[in-house]
């Protein structure tokens, strides 16, 4: 397809030892989903790219998740063991460069780089020091304290009923409780007028 980009469908022939593309294709087709499974080799960053623009136009593509197993995708080069990051750094340098709306890197399988000599502690911190992370656990402030304002001042720490119907009917009835309170204390709240421009 391009000088890095393979389609591989069942009956692909190749080594049988491992070929983990193959036996996705072969899954699928059992299930009756009959899907090319595509596969780069490892040439660099360029013909990764000009494969991964292959695709974005061949398929109409507006997401591509990067899918790591493990987490040393994540890694900054400063840590005491990089595992083996050079494919994942290849296809992230390689999608960085693409048009496409949504771009999204999912590690899978925390721990297994451990093999490697990854230290987890180390892209942690470096984790922790980023502004995303701080945004995100700003959001995430915000919709824990409406969870422990329903479990805590609620009541909404044990259920009393049983079976899915009655649980969903307590919770939106604490759920319209926290809203009535919630709509009270805004309404309590001083207005302060609107002055008229003065020239």
């Amino acid at each position: 397809m391009t000088r890095a980009l393979y389609a591989v469908e069942p009956t692909t022939t190749g080594r049988d030892l491992y070929f983990p593309e193959r036996t996705l294709a072969q899954y699928l087709s059992q299930r009756g989903e009959n899907v090319r499974v595509y596969a780069f080799e490892k040439l660099g960053v360029a013909p990764i790219r000009e494969g991964y623009a292959y695709l974005v136009r061949a398929l109409g593509l507006d997401a591509i998740v990067l899918v790591d197993g493990g987490t040393d995708i994540l890694l900054r080069g400063d840590e005491v063991g990089l595992g083996t990051p050079s494919e994942d750094m290849a296809s992230l340098a390689a999608v960085a460069a693409m048009d496409v709306p949504t771009r999204v890197v999912a590690c899978v399988g925390f721990g297994v780089d451990t093999y490697h000599g990854v230290c987890h502690a180390n892209w942690l911190e470096n984790l922790v020091n980023t502004p995303e992370f701080a945004k995100a656990q700003r959001q995430r402030k915000k919709v824990e304290a409406l969870f422990a304002e329903l479990k805590n001042q609620i009541g909404l720490r044990r259920l009393r009923l049983r079976r899915l119907k009655f649980v969903r009917e307590q919770f939106f009835l604490a759920a319209v409780a926290q809203n009535i309170k919630r709509l009270v204390r805004f309404l309590s709240q001083p207005t302060t007028p609107v002055l008229p421009a003065t020239t």
